[in-house]
């Protein structure tokens, strides 16, 4: 069996976390190797861990409180080499066979590969609304990519030869989460990008979600309108340029230059009415899309 190392970041998820691990450790047709890291928990988090180590092929550790992504890409940095890797959220609910489903596809390629699937949007109880994320191929490029995220992390898997290109160069710091880094450098480099249209996870929905998806209309205009105002400390341009001074010498030369306009999207009118009204830039479905040429027309990004 392919072994796959599962990577997931905890910060006081005491409430769902007993489940989820569970989860974790009945996949079948892989064997699984769990890392947690911590990230400065106060309730009790650490108590699970504890109780769960041993009992598998489990390690974990804590650290200071760094947020979801870079608590994440810690977790890559300290990985252990195996063939393939999986991000995992501390709150969701996971089919058995999440991780052969994943692996199957991706197993045949030569290049760095980047797996993600739909996922059922599941209530706090973590039963499934009748509703997906996605609902067909998102058909994401790299330009919509870098200007707009949009793969949701608990649902990726990736083999070691994306992971060791990716830890090759120095821990990031601007970086606005974990799972979009990754996929903007794997579609970067011209890697493979596998979407799996069915979902083998049941993506929780509650108060404590560190990024989550609206379900009800008001919800959404409401979520929406709130990322409007609420600017990210980590801009879109910083993240790209970022991206771009580590890893652009890997890319190819097309997403270079895209890489390049994403970075300089914010630095004049003509870079942000390009950026918004270029074909490059779409979104999933049109509301999205939408949403996000207004909110590179006002870069609040």
């Amino acid at each position: 069996m392919e072994k796959v190392q599962i990577l997931m970041s905890t910060y006081n998820g005491e409430k769902y976390l007993r489940e989820q691990l569970d989860s974790v450790f009945a996949q079948k047709g892989v064997e699984v190797s769990l890392l947690v890291r911590d990230d400065g928990s106060t309730d009790g988090t650490i108590d699970i861990l504890q109780e769960y180590e041993g009992k598998n092929n489990f390690k974990w550790y804590t650290g200071e409180n760094l947020g979801a992504a870079k608590s994440f890409m810690d977790l890559m940095y300290k990985s252990d080499d195996a063939p393939y890797y999986a991000f995992a959220d501390q709150d969701d609910l996971w089919d058995e066979d999440k991780l052969i489903c994943a692996v199957d596809m991706i197993k045949n390629s030569s290049k760095p590969a980047f797996y993600f699937s739909d996922a059922r949007i599941a209530d706090e109880h973590g039963e499934p609304f009748g509703k997906v994320l996605y609902g067909k191929d998102p058909e994401i490029n790299f330009f919509s990519l870098a200007l707009a995220g949009g793969i949701l992390g608990c649902t990726q898997v990736f083999n070691k030869t994306l992971r060791d290109v990716i830890i090759k160069a120095p821990f990031p710091e601007k970086i606005r989460m974990h799972d979009y880094y990754v996929a903007i450098i794997c579609t970067g480099i011209g890697g493979d990008m596998v979407y799996d249209t069915k979902p083998h996870i049941n993506y929780r929905q509650h108060g404590g979600n560190t990024i989550g998806v609206a379900v009800r209309f008001k919800d959404k205009i409401k979520s929406r309108w709130g990322r409007f105002i609420n600017k990210s400390d980590i801009k879109i341009a910083d993240q790209a340029q970022e991206i771009l001074d580590r890893y652009g010498q890997d890319f190819t030369p097309e997403n270079r230059e895209w890489c390049r306009k994403a970075a300089q999207y914010d630095k004049s009118i003509i870079n942000t009415l390009k950026a918004a009204f270029s074909r490059e830039t779409k979104y999933f479905r049109l509301k999205r899309s939408i949403f996000m040429r207004i909110n590179i027309l006002f870069r609040r990004r």
